[in-house]
C-alpha cells in the first residue's frame, strides 16, 4: 500500500507532541517531573542541582525509565521518546551515545525517529557521524527499511529546509542516497523522487538506469502498486534520455549541482 505523507507536517506533528509531553519519574532523591517545551532542561538542571545527584546516576534512571517504564508515576503520560530527548540533552557521555547506538541498532522501531535526533545531538552532522549513518544504512534485518527511511526522510528535508548546512554536508548526504540506491526494494522510489528534485542530471543518468534495471530483475517481489511506480519512472527515464545524453554521475557532478540546488520549503512525498 502507498500512503502518502507530508514530511513537514510530519515532523511538525512530532515537534509539537514532544512540546506538549510531560512525564513523571519515581527516584529514591523524589518525583522527577519534566514538562516538554524549554522549560523541560531547566527543570532537569534544578532537580540535579536541588538534590544534588550525580549526572551519571541520573542517565541510569532515565534509561531505566525508557527500557521498563516501571518507575514511571501513572499519572503522567509514557513518553519514551521524550525521556530520550531529555536524556541527551543532560549529558552526551560515551554510555548515552552507546545507549543511543543501541537503539538505532535494535528492533524498537518506534524509537527510531527519537533515537536519530539524539545521535545527531551528539555527533552533529560531519565526516565521522556519516561513517556512522552509513553503518546503520549497511544493517540488513527485518527493521532495515525503516531504520533507513529515517536517514534518508531526514536528508532530503535538511536541504530543502536547512539554510545553514554546507555545501559539503548536502553533497554526503546526496553521495549517499545515491550509493544506497539499489540496497533494498523500500525506498528506492523515494530515493528516485528525491535525487530527481535536487540532482537534475540524476534524471538521464546511468546510476538511475541501474537502478530501474535492478528493481526490474526484481519485480516479481513488488507489490502491484510498485510495479506501476517502476513503470512510471521508466518512462520518465525514456523521456528524459530522449531529451539529454545517458551520464555517470560523478562527485563533481553532485558537487556542482548540490551548489546550486536552492533551500526550500516543500511537501515531500514519503512511501510507507
Amino acid at each position: 500500500m502507498k500512503m502518502y505523507v507530508n514530511i513537514f507536517l510530519l515532523f511538525f506533528v512530532i515537534t509539537v507532541k514532544a512540546s506538549f509531553d510531560s512525564i513523571g519519574i519515581q527516584t529514591k532523591y523524589g518525583d522527577l517531573i519534566i514538562h516538554g517545551g524549554d522549560a523541560s532542561m531547566s527543570m532537569t538542571t534544578k532537580f540535579i542541582e536541588q538534590n544534588n545527584v550525580p549526572v551519571n546516576e541520573l542517565e541510569d534512571i532515565l534509561i531505566a525509565y525508557i527500557n521498563e517504564g516501571t518507575n514511571s508515576l501513572q499519572k503522567y503520560e509514557y513518553s519514551q521518546s521524550f525521556a530520550l530527548d531529555v536524556l541527551v540533552d543532560i549529558s552526551k557521555s560515551e554510555k548515552v551515545h552507546n545507549y543511543v547506538d543501541a537503539i538505532l541498532k535494535s528492533k524498537k522501531t518506534d524509537l527510531y525517529y527519537s533515537a536519530y535526533n539524539a545521535f545527531l545531538k551528539i555527533k552533529p552532522y560531519s565526516v565521522s557521524s556519516f561513517e556512522n549513518i552509513e553503518n546503520y544504512i549497511k544493517i540488513n534485518d527485518e527493521n532495515s527499511n525503516s531504520r533507513r527511511s529515517i536517514f534518508y526522510v531526514d536528508f532530503s528535508h535538511e536541504i530543502d529546509a536547512n539554510e545553514t548546512l554546507s555545501v559539503d554536508i548536502k553533497f554526503n548526504m546526496v553521495r549517499l542516497m545515491l550509493k544506497y540506491l539499489t540496497y533494498d526494494l523500500h525506498n528506492w522510489q523515494y530515493l528516485d523522487q528525491v535525487l530527481c528534485d535536487k540532482i537534475p542530471s540524476y534524471r538521464h543518468s546511468l546510476q538511475r538506469k541501474n537502478m530501474i534495471e535492478y528493481v526490474d530483475s526484481k519485480k516479481e517481489n513488488l507489490a502491484d502498486w510498485e510495479r506501476t511506480e517502476l513503470i512510471r519512472v521508466n518512462g520518465e527515464f525514456n523521456k528524459a534520455i530522449q531529451e539529454s545524453p545517458i551520464i555517470e554521475l560523478t562527485d563533481e557532478i553532485l558537487m556542482e549541482e548540490i551548489k546550486v540546488f536552492k533551500t526550500k520549503k516543500k511537501f515531500i512525498k514519503v512511501y510507507m
